[in-house]
């Protein structure tokens, strides 16, 4: 029996810091954190640093669970290249087990090249390769024994999905979604019925905006009253460096939203902090019995850890801290939802 079962992408990140790109970086909005780089097609930009890791929803939030002790699994796919076996040795070292992991014949393993600012901002170059060819015979449902299953971006694949939910429930199992675009693209008439059965649903707040309406991208809490009809369970929003948001859902509604601010420092790289926040925190819930006020200050400082470093796996918790020893972290009541 496992303690989690992460589902996602597995990739091989480099990242590269290019100090230059914030003289050609604007703000898009006043209501995000988002900016958009612009340069000359042709134009030759220098990198002061290159650093190599694995990268991926999947690797990530496993590698926060093995980190905090659980036993942990992971459900991915990789291809059949060195970059596929560089994945399977960080696997075999972590201690986290790779026995699910497919590899794809065809398919090269999933890649992606980050440019970092000197803030931590990143702009992304993805090929997703094997990790967006998932299939359902990929995933073995019958022999997964878990008490959570965690799920990142499958691509889409919204068949997929709902049959990883639908067995996960029949057996016992608890699901927390962080999900992609692609599936958030699909809509919330399409979503509504599987996101009613998920016991944690996790997004950013422009992936909140896509559910809920952009209108409604600068009012926190219409977006929680929209998203928090789609699930029973526990709703996040993380905001950047604003800090996050969470709410018990329909089934422990209590008329409060929790918020936890950023605990971060210096933003080194905010590559997988996304994935950090939202694997801590359901880590949270199961280490502390569904206290969402543990969980928040449990994902806030891992998060935290992990933007002040280079890659999404450093600076991350190597044990899972006590409730005495986050105490000290506020977190605040919104009340009136």
């Amino acid at each position: 029996m496992f303690d989690f079962v992460s589902i996602g992408s597995a990739t091989q990140d480099v990242i590269l810091i290019c100090k230059g790109l914030e003289d050609i970086s604007v703000p898009v909005d006043e209501v995000t954190t988002t900016k958009k780089e612009c340069f000359y097609v042709g134009d030759k930009i220098d990198i002061e640093s290159i650093h190599f890791s694995v990268g991926g929803g999947g690797t990530n939030s496993a590698y926060v669970f093995r980190s905090f002790g659980y036993k942990t699994a992971l459900i991915s796919k990789i291809g059949d290249d060195i970059v596929g076996r560089t994945i399977l040795d960080f696997l075999k070292k972590a201690k986290i087990d790779r026995k699910y992991v497919v590899v794809d014949k065809i398919l090269n393993t999933a890649y992606s090249t980050v440019m970092l600012t000197r803030w931590g901002d990143r702009t992304a170059f993805i090929y997703r390769g094997a990790s967006r060819n998932m299939k359902l015979k990929d995933i073995p449902l019958r022999k997964i024994e878990s008490h959570w299953i965690y799920i990142t971006s499958l691509g889409g694949d919204l068949n997929i999905l709902e049959k990883i939910i639908s067995v996960a429930k029949r057996k016992s199992m608890k699901v927390a979604i962080n999900p992609g675009k692609d599936e958030l693209g699909a809509g919330v008439k399409q979503l509504l019925p599987i996101f009613r059965n998920i016991d944690v649903l996790i997004l950013n707040r422009r992936e909140a905006a896509m559910l809920a309406g952009e209108d409604k991208i600068s009012d926190i809490k219409a977006l929680f009253a929209d998203i928090i009809l789609t699930t029973t369970g526990y709703v996040v929003i993380t905001d950047g460096a604003r800090g996050a948001y969470a709410v018990y859902g329909v089934d422990g509604f209590d008329n409060n939203i929790y918020f936890v601010p950023s605990l971060a420092r210096e933003v080194k790289d905010a590559t997988g902090a996304g994935d950090t926040f939202g694997s801590s925190f359901v880590a949270g819930l199961y280490r502390e019995n569904g206290d969402i006020e543990y969980a928040l200050r449990l994902a806030a400082l891992n998060a935290a850890q992990v933007v002040s470093e280079i890659g999404a796996k450093y600076g991350i918790l190597k044990k899972i801290p006590t409730k005495e020893t986050l105490s000290k972290i506020e977190v605040n009541k919104i009340c009136g939802l």
